[in-house]
């Protein structure tokens, strides 16, 4: 349920920031030119964000957690360890998801397909950070139940 939870929010907060630097201030829109609002780009993007999040960022968060618990390390070398591991894995999510949509034509690009793949990884940091954050929220709601 975490990661569940986890990956409403982050695609939430991506999609924002997606749209908030994709819309354009009505002092710089120019007449007879149509600008998408704020609104329009954030339900847009969540339209890729969400199923890319569940059908990839979960499976893989999972996998993850599960390999970072079998290494015993200290918090901080877990936290870069986790944080290298889930930067790679949005890194790949992302380029097989942009490869999957497109048809295989991105990459005819390949520096196209490295730039959605650094997208991949700023939001799978921003996904360990919710995951992060979640995780710790549940356990302080656990314990005050007790």
């Amino acid at each position: 349920m975490t990661h569940v939870i986890t990956a409403f929010f982050s695609a939430f907060i991506y999609s924002a920031g997606f749209a908030l630097a994709g819309s354009e201030p009505a002092s710089r829109q120019v007449d007879e030119v149509y600008y998408f609002s704020f609104q329009e780009l954030l339900l847009f993007s969540l339209v890729y964000a969400l199923p890319v999040y569940f059908i990839g960022g979960i499976p893989s968060a999972i996998l993850l957690e599960k390999t970072v618990r079998k290494i015993r390390a200290s918090q901080g070398a877990s936290y870069v360890y986790r944080l290298l591991l889930y930067s790679a894995a949005g890194f790949g999510v992302m380029c097989a998801a942009v490869v999957i949509i497109s048809g295989g034509h991105v990459l005819t690009f390949l520096t196209d397909l490295i730039g959605y793949g650094v997208f991949g990884a700023v939001g799978a940091v921003l996904y360990f950070h919710i995951y992060l954050a979640v995780t710790r929220v549940r356990r302080y709601v656990a314990q005050k139940k007790q």
